[in-house]
């Protein structure tokens, strides 16, 4: 693996950038940006109710929904791109 000196991030066997990810506990909030500019995500973890045992819920780029709902989203497009890949 080398290191990418402008962003610091390091660079997987593949050619792929590592992304740039930091927490802000005060407002529950994930900055996830792009290891080679300064594109970036905020993801909000939030809990509707403060219950534990309601679902908890995630906002991405303005988007809200359960985080089971992101989860299988996710796992949705990770599938076509393996299926892709071969």
């Amino acid at each position: 693996m080398r290191m990418n000196r402008k962003m610091c991030q390091v660079i997987d066997d593949d050619g792929s950038l590592a992304p740039r990810v930091s927490y802000n506990k005060k407002l529950h909030r994930f900055l996830v940006r792009c290891g080679c500019c300064e594109q970036s995500v905020e993801i909000y973890a939030l809990s509707i109710h403060n219950n534990p045992a309601d679902d908890s819920w995630i906002e991405i780029n303005g988007v809200l929904t359960s985080w089971r709902e992101w989860k299988r989203v996710i796992e949705d497009i990770i599938e076509m791109e393996k299926s892709n890949e071969s």
